[in-house]
C-alpha cells in the first residue's frame, strides 16, 4: 500500500477494493434493498372476490408511500492532488460505485438511441375501427344532461316505481250501490280489487305521454335543445317508463302532467349532483377511422405469451389487434391486451397512443388517453370499449375518479349522437381485476368499474 503514490490521496478507492474483497457484491446490493423496505410504509385492507373459476379469494391489498434510502454513490469530487499533469493542466477522474441495476438501465437507454426506428400500418385485412372523435369548443358555463352517467340513472327507476306507489289508490275503481228498505236508504262503497283500466277517462298512447316527458325534460333551465341533449333525454325517459312496468300507460294517461312535473324536478336536481367539477364545451361527433402510423425503436418479438412481458419489446402474434405489433408500460397492460386478443366476441382491438381518443378531463383542458379500444359483437350487436388500466393504489385516487367520469361522459355524448351507430363503454380495471381474471376478457367486463 505504501509504494502506491495515491493511496493517501484516495482512501476512497482502498476502501471500496477492501469492502468488495470482503463480500460479494450481489450481497451488498441485497442489503441495500433489506434496509430501503425498513423504511417503506404499508397501508392494508381485505377484499373477497370471486375469480374466473368460480371461487372465492379474501385479498390482502396493500397501498404503499416508498422513498429510497439508499441511492447509487454519486461521482467522488474531482480532485487535482497527486494527479498526473498533461498539458501542463492537473486533471483528474471521478471514482464511484454504480450498481448493476442502475448500469443496466443506462445501457438500456444507450441500445434505444442507436435502434432501428420501425413504421406500423394498420394491418389491411383486418376490420377498421371508427373512433367517436369529439371537437370541443369551449363556451359559458352550461349544463349537459349527458353529465348524469350511468350511476344516476338509479335515481329515475326509482321515481318510475314511486310514481306507480303514489298515484296507484287514485286510480283503484270504487263501486257504489244504494239499497232501499221502506224510506231507508243504505249505501255501500265497495273499492274493486282490478285497478286502472276500467276508471280511466282518458285513453292517451304510450308513444304521446312519452314525447310530452321528453319536453319536460328539455325544458328544464339551461338545458340546450340540442340532438346531443335529446339523445340523452331519451335514456331518462325510457328508464323512468320501463321502472313503471306494464301500467306505466295507464298511469302517464292518467297523471302526466303530474309525473312530468316530478321528473323534471329530479332532473334538475341530478345535474346538480353531477355537474359539480365538468367542463363545458359545445361538442361535435364524428367518426374517423384509426389509421395512424406506429413507430418504436424497439426489439420486435414473435409471440406474446405470459411470462414475456418487457418494456423495450414490440410483440407480435395477435389474432385480433389492428396492427401487427403493439408494446406496453405495465405489466397489467400486457395481460390485459392478452385476454383481449383472445376474447371470443372481440372483433378487433388496439393499443391507443397519445392523442388516439383524447378525453377532456379538466376544466383547463387537459386530456387523457386510454390504454385500449375494443371493438366487439355480442348477440349481433356491436358494442366499443375504452379500456383503463391502473395500479391497485391508484385506482381510487382523486385523479383517476375525475378522469373516469370524464370518459363516462365521453361514452355519453358518442351515445347520444345519432352519427354514432355502435354503443360505447367505458372500463376501468386495476391489476388485482386483470390477474383475478384469468385471462378472460369476459371476467374482466365483470370486475372492472
Amino acid at each position: 500500500m505504501s509504494d502506491n503514490p495515491c493511496s493517501s490521496r484516495w482512501p476512497e478507492i482502498l476502501d471500496t477494493v477492501e469492502v468488495l474483497a470482503h463480500e460479494k457484491y450481489e450481497e451488498l446490493l441485497k442489503k441495500r434493498e433489506v434496509l430501503n423496505q425498513a423504511f417503506i410504509d404499508y397501508g392494508t385492507y381485505a377484499e373477497v372476490r370471486r375469480l374466473a373459476d368460480g371461487t372465492e379469494v379474501v385479498r390482502q391489498k396493500a397501498t404503499e408511500t416508498e422513498a429510497p434510502v439508499i441511492l447509487p454513490p454519486a461521482p467522488l469530487p474531482v480532485s487535482t492532488e497527486g494527479a498526473a499533469p498533461i498539458g501542463g493542466e492537473w486533471t483528474a477522474t471521478p471514482v464511484g460505485i454504480v450498481d448493476v441495476v442502475t448500469r443496466t438501465a443506462q445501457a438500456a437507454v444507450e441500445a434505444k438511441k442507436t435502434a432501428e426506428l420501425i413504421r406500423y400500418q394498420p394491418i389491411t385485412h383486418r376490420e377498421p375501427i371508427l373512433v367517436p372523435q369529439i371537437t370541443s369548443v369551449p363556451k359559458a358555463a352550461a349544463i349537459s344532461l349527458n353529465e348524469i352517467d350511468e350511476d344516476q340513472y338509479i335515481r329515475f327507476e326509482q321515481l318510475g316505481k314511486a310514481l306507480t306507489s303514489d298515484y296507484s289508490d287514485e286510480l283503484r275503481r270504487t263501486k257504489i250501490t244504494a239499497t232501499r228498505q221502506g224510506d231507508t236508504v243504505t249505501m255501500d262503497v265497495e273499492t274493486a280489487s282490478d285497478k286502472i283500466a276500467s276508471t280511466l277517462a282518458l285513453d292517451i298512447p304510450l308513444s304521446s305521454t312519452r314525447e310530452s316527458l321528453l319536453r319536460r325534460v328539455m325544458s328544464v333551465k339551461g338545458v340546450q335543445y340540442r340532438p346531443l341533449e335529446v339523445g340523452a333525454a331519451q335514456r331518462i325517459v325510457d328508464r323512468l317508463i320501463s321502472a313503471m312496468g306494464d301500467d306505466a300507460g295507464a298511469f302517464l294517461s292518467a297523471f302526466g302532467d303530474r309525473c312530468g312535473q316530478r321528473v323534471a324536478a329530479e332532473v334538475t336536481r341530478a345535474l346538480s349532483d353531477a355537474s359539480r367539477a365538468q367542463v363545458t364545451y359545445e361538442d361535435e361527433v364524428a367518426l374517423e377511422p384509426l389509421i395512424k402510423i406506429r413507430e418504436a425503436r424497439k426489439e420486435r418479438v414473435s409471440g406474446h405469451a405470459d411470462g414475456s412481458f418487457n418494456k423495450s419489446n414490440a410483440f407480435n402474434g395477435w389474432d385480433k389487434n389492428l396492427y401487427s405489433h403493439c408494446w406496453f408500460d405495465t405489466l397489467p397492460e400486457f395481460k390485459a391486451a392478452n385476454a383481449i386478443d383472445a376474447g371470443r366476441s372481440v372483433v378487433v382491438w388496439a393499443r391507443l397512443h397519445i392523442n388516439d381518443i383524447p378525453i377532456t378531463w379538466t376544466a383547463d383542458g387537459r386530456r387523457y388517453n386510454p390504454d385500449f379500444v375494443v371493438v366487439e359483437e355480442v348477440d349481433g350487436k356491436r358494442i366499443g370499449w375504452l379500456v383503463e388500466t391502473k395500479a391497485d393504489k391508484d385506482v381510487d385516487s382523486s385523479e383517476v375518479i375525475e378522469k373516469r367520469r370524464a370518459a363516462r361522459k365521453w361514452a355519453n355524448t358518442v351515445n347520444s349522437s345519432p352519427a354514432v351507430e355502435m354503443e360505447w363503454r367505458y372500463l376501468l380495471l386495476s391489476e388485482q381485476d386483470v390477474a383475478d381474471a384469468l385471462g378472460s376478457w369476459e371476467h374482466m367486463k365483470g370486475f372492472g368499474q
